[in-house]
C-alpha cells in the first residue's frame, strides 16, 4: 500500500470514527439512549374530541382553563388545504370535574382573526379583574403574530393583532405581563434541518423578546431552542425552558421596564416543552424524553411519542429540586407539551395527539 493510498485511508477511517461519535453524541444529547417506562399513568384519565391541545393556560380563580386546538397533523403535512385550516380556543370548566367524570370543550374562539392557527397562549389577570387571553398566531408563514383576545362572559372578543415582524423567526410561546405588554420566546428554527442543525450543533441562535406596547426588542439570547415561559407571582422572576439545551433558565425581571438579568440554570435533562407556575410556586414542565422520536413523530414517522411531566422548585442558590411525576411511553398520551395543576389534579396537552389526560395528583 502506497503512503498515499495509507493516508488517505486513514482519513476515511478518522472520518467515519468522527461521524459516529458525533452521531452517539447528538443521539445521547437527545435522550434517544434513555429508558422511559409508564409512571402514574394508570391515575389519569383520557379526554379526546380535540384537536392537538399544545397549550394550555388556567385561571384557578374561575376554575377554568383556556385550551390552544389545531389539527397540526393536517398543517405538518404540507398538504394544499393546510394552510387554510383554521385552530381554535377551547374553554374546559373545570368547577365541577369529577375523576372519571365527563368533560365538555366549549369553542370560544372569535371570527378575528380570520387566520388562526394558535400555538403558544398565557392569561393576563389586570387588577381590576379584567382578563385577556395573548395567543401566538402562526396562521401566516409571511408574518407571524400574538392575538389579543379581552374574556367575557360569552367568551373571547378580538381586541388586536401585534404583528411579530422580521426578526422573530419562530414565535413559540408568550407570556402577558400587561394589557399589551408581553414576552416571545423565538426558536429560530425555519424547518426540521434547521432544528436539527441547531440542536446537534448547539448553536445558540433562539432568543426571547419583550413588547413593552409599542415595539418589540431583544430581552434575552443564547438559547438553542428557547420554548416554554412562565413568570412567578409576584413578577420579578422569570422562567424560560431550552428545549434542545435541555435546561430551565431563571431571570430577574425588572417590573417597570421589563428588562431581565439572567441570574442561573437549572439541567433537566429532557427534552422540556411548556411550563406552568402552580399555586404553590412549583413548576410543572411538560417534557420528551427522547427527542428523536419526538421529530419523528411530529413528521409522521412514527405512531407515538413518550410523554412525560416534570415538578421543579428552585432553590435560593439558583438550583433546585427536580422530580418526574408522570412518565408514558405514548401508550396513553404522545408528545406531551404542556402541564398545568390545579387543586389535586394536573391536565396534560400535546403538540400533535388528539386528546388530553387529567391526572390525579399524588
Amino acid at each position: 500500500m502506497s503512503r498515499r493510498t495509507t493516508i488517505i485511508t486513514w482519513v476515511g477511517v478518522f472520518f467515519l470514527l468522527g461521524l459516529s461519535a458525533f452521531g452517539v453524541r447528538v443521539w445521547s444529547q437527545a435522550g434517544q439512549f434513555t429508558t422511559v417506562k409508564n409512571l402514574n399513568s394508570n391515575a389519569c384519565q383520557i379526554y379526546g374530541g380535540i384537536l392537538a391541545p399544545e397549550d394550555i393556560a388556567i385561571d384557578r380563580s374561575a376554575r377554568v382553563a383556556y385550551i390552544s386546538s389545531l389539527d397540526r397533523k393536517l398543517v405538518s403535512s404540507q398538504k394544499p388545504e393546510a394552510s387554510a385550516q383554521r385552530g381554535s380556543i377551547r374553554m374546559l370548566d373545570l368547577s365541577s370535574y369529577t375523576p372519571g367524570g365527563e368533560i365538555n370543550y366549549k369553542d370560544v374562539t372569535p371570527e378575528m382573526p380570520k387566520r388562526f392557527q394558535p400555538l403558544g397562549l398565557s392569561l393576563f389577570v389586570a387588577k381590576d379583574g379584567t382578563s385577556r387571553l395573548f395567543v401566538v398566531n402562526q396562521a401566516d408563514a409571511n408574518s407571524q403574530s400574538v392575538e389579543i383576545f379581552r374574556i367575557t362572559s360569552d367568551g373571547l372578543a378580538y381586541e388586536k393583532s401585534v404583528d411579530l415582524g422580521a426578526d422573530v423567526a419562530f414565535a413559540n410561546d408568550v407570556l402577558a405581563v400587561g394589557p399589551d405588554q408581553f414576552y416571545v420566546t423565538d426558536s429560530s428554527i425555519s424547518g426540521p434541518m434547521s432544528w436539527l442543525l441547531n440542536f446537534a450543533f448547539q448553536r445558540t441562535v433562539s432568543k426571547v423578546f419583550y413588547f413593552n406596547g409599542e415595539k418589540l426588542g431583544p430581552a434575552a439570547s443564547d438559547f438553542v431552542m428557547a420554548n416554554g415561559i412562565a413568570m412567578s407571582k409576584n413578577g420579578e422572576e422569570l422562567y424560560v425552558l431550552d428545549t434542545s439545551a435541555r435546561t430551565l433558565r431563571f431571570f430577574n425581571r425588572n417590573t417597570s421596564d421589563g428588562v431581565l438579568e439572567d441570574s442561573g440554570v437549572l439541567f433537566i435533562g429532557t427534552g422540556v416543552d411548556n411550563i406552568d407556575v402552580a399555586e404553590d410556586g412549583a413548576l410543572w414542565i411538560a417534557a420528551h424524553p427522547r427527542l428523536m422520536d419526538f421529530a419523528m413523530y411530529s413528521a409522521g414517522l412514527r405512531a407515538t411519542s413518550s410523554s412525560q411531566v416534570i415538578r421543579a422548585v428552585k432553590d435560593n442558590a439558583g438550583g433546585g429540586e427536580v422530580r418526574t411525576v408522570y412518565l408514558d411511553l405514548g401508550e396513553n398520551i404522545s408528545g406531551s407539551s404542556v402541564a398545568v395543576a390545579y387543586d389535586k389534579s394536573f391536565i396534560i396537552g400535546s403538540a400533535m395527539d388528539n386528546k388530553l389526560a387529567i391526572c390525579t395528583r399524588k
